[in-house]
């Protein structure tokens, strides 16, 4: 059984809805810089993007586990409605195209962890796969790519519908769009 049918026969469990400062387990402080962003970023882009990797080489591979935190974190604060509060950063989100493709998607993943990089973890740039949660699962290609390549669990991935609850569109700080043609 591929990893796509195991991760779709188990139940996803909805975030409890809490206040955003009044829980230390959602308490954000920003993630341990690194020496050299444009390298990290560079390293990973090339294993995240590449059709054919079975596994992330070098430093990539080593950097994966930080990408995985950096969405499961900010995708549990997304859900949970925490950025924009006070005690939290700003909401800027990272979106690719409506087409919800292999760049557009990837991309925007690692467009936005790229930014929070780049600025010493003091910002978090979100990235949100624009299509429906419900709707992404048949995308195969890249949700075989996430879950077997990357090793990215698709529940630590943020949706348009899911921010269309969450957000309204006044509390977006900056947008960055992402598209790669």
């Amino acid at each position: 059984m591929s990893n796509l049918n195991q991760h779709q026969q188990q139940s996803p469990q909805e975030p409890e809805e809490i206040h955003p400062t009044g829980h230390s387990e959602l308490k954000w402080q920003p993630m341990e810089p690194v020496d050299n962003p444009q390298q990290v970023m560079a390293t990973n882009k090339k294993a995240m993007m590449k059709e054919s990797v079975q596994q992330p080489l070098g430093q990539a591979k080593a950097n994966m586990p930080r990408v995985r935190d950096f969405l499961k974190r900010n995708t549990m604060l997304a859900r949970n409605r925490c950025f924009g509060q006070p005690g939290y950063p700003q909401l800027k989100i990272v979106i690719g195209n409506t087409s919800s493709d292999m760049d557009s998607c990837v991309g925007s993943l690692a467009l936005a962890w790229y930014f929070t990089l780049r600025s010493g973890n003091k910002i978090v740039y979100l990235p949100i796969m624009n299509c429906n949660k419900s709707e992404f699962k048949f995308k195969q290609e890249i949700t075989m790519h996430l879950i077997d390549d990357c090793k990215i669990p698709l529940e630590d991935l943020y949706f348009m519908d899911e921010f269309r609850k969450h957000y309204s569109t006044d509390l977006i700080d900056e947008t960055i769009l992402f598209d790669h043609n």
